[in-house]
């Protein structure tokens, strides 16, 4: 029988020990790089009042076109909308169509009131308060006739939504009436 020079057990005895516990030197394994957050989509408040601002007007020009072409041509509005908020829009239109009315004349807002902006994952949530004027935009008939309903409100309060992934890509998801009392100027 051979014999091992009793240092080389040893020797053996510790690096099998050693190699057990998990302490050798494996390939050093990089940590995840870190991940850059999401830069906001708004530097401001200040801008993401502005950009919803331009946002909702130019959703209540193409609103106004539609109105004013009795309803077709509602999908002039997916750009402006959310999915879901288009399908609401979508049906008022048709009714406007089924019913044979359109609209005449533009509508207007006051500058409206920054309510918030939240970031949700990587989406700017807006909220604002805006006062419509409808005051010169009249429902007509067929026949051509003014059947605007002397008791229809010129002015209303709204809670109008918007969100954005990118600062010129809004779309507004609901416009609610304001329940409180109204932030609307008086009329003059």
């Amino acid at each position: 029988m051979r014999k091992y020079p009793r240092v080389s057990l040893l020797a053996l005895a510790a690096l099998a020990a050693f190699a057990l516990s998990g302490c050798f030197a494996a390939t050093p394994v990089e940590p995840p790089a870190p991940t850059a957050s999401a830069t906001p989509v708004f530097a401001s408040e200040k801008e993401a009042l502005a950009a919803a601002t331009e946002a909702y007007a130019a959703y209540l020009a193409v609103s106004d076109q539609v109105g004013n072409d009795g309803g077709s041509g509602v999908d002039r509005l997916a750009t402006f909308l959310s999915v879901q908020y288009f399908d609401e829009q979508e049906r008022s239109y048709l009714a406007l169509q089924s019913e044979g009315l359109r609209t005449s004349g533009r509508t207007t807002f006051e500058p409206p009131i920054l309510q918030s902006v939240e970031r949700i994952d990587r989406v700017a949530v807006i909220s604002l308060y805006v006062c419509v004027d409808v005051t010169n935009v009249r429902i007509i008939d067929q026949a051509g006739a003014d059947v605007t309903s002397a008791e229809r409100p010129n002015r209303y309060p709204l809670v109008v939504e918007l969100e954005a992934t990118k600062a010129d890509e809004l779309r507004m998801t609901s416009s609610s009436p304001w329940t409180g009392e109204s932030f609307c100027l008086i009329e003059r």
